[in-house]
């Protein structure tokens, strides 16, 4: 979506070379730890208890924290990080599970992720009770396309935030980021561009 909004806004896509990400290592640390945490909640439940189940999500997010930081003085980063930390604070306060409306178990295919989601093994996730806490930050929104599913408040403004700043780097207004020197961002990079008119 931020690539198409940046080229309606005539963009140029080569201008996202020079978006540098520092610590962009993080981020894939952080990809690892689910995916290595999702297969686990898989193939070995019986092994993974709920505190060590949200250690590792802890651990996630402690490294989605650090990028962000590392990246703080990005355009829309702001954004970004408030919807990682939305979804952060939701799984705190319910013990590292997001909270899924229950209508997730008649749209979604009959699987093992469900049948553990069912039956309240599948730690990342929690069905949505009267004891959920926060749950209005859950996943609760249904998105229908491109495929049917359910995401949150935090999740929309992740996205947003990312999109806005693919947007922003790729008008010509911003070709000065090239000047960039190191892990610093010269403020008038981001400065909005002149008018034409």
């Amino acid at each position: 979506m931020g690539l198409i909004i940046g080229f309606i806004r005539r963009g140029r896509l080569k201008n996202l070379t020079v978006l540098i990400l520092n610590r962009w290592y993080y981020i894939f640390i952080s990809l690892v730890i689910k995916v290595v945490h999702g297969y686990i909640l898989l193939s070995f439940n019986d092994f993974l208890t709920p505190l060590y189940s949200f250690i590792l999500v802890i651990l996630q997010y402690l490294f989605l924290f650090l990028f962000i930081y590392n990246n703080r003085k990005y355009p829309y980063i702001w954004l970004a990080s408030l919807g990682i930390l939305a979804n952060f604070i939701v799984m705190v306060f319910n013990f590292g599970s997001m909270p899924v409306t229950c209508r997730i178990l008649d749209l979604a295919p009959p699987s093992l992720r469900m049948t553990l989601l069912s039956e309240g093994r599948y730690y990342t996730y929690t069905l949505i009770d009267p004891k959920t806490i926060l749950w209005f930050l859950g996943d609760i929104i249904l998105i229908p396309f491109p495929y049917r599913q359910f995401i949150s408040i935090g999740d929309i403004l992740l996205g947003l935030g990312i999109c806005m700043l693919v947007q922003r780097v790729m008008q010509d207004g911003y070709n000065g980021f090239k000047r960039a020197k190191g892990n610093k961002i010269d403020k008038k990079i981001w400065d909005e561009p002149e008018s034409c008119h």
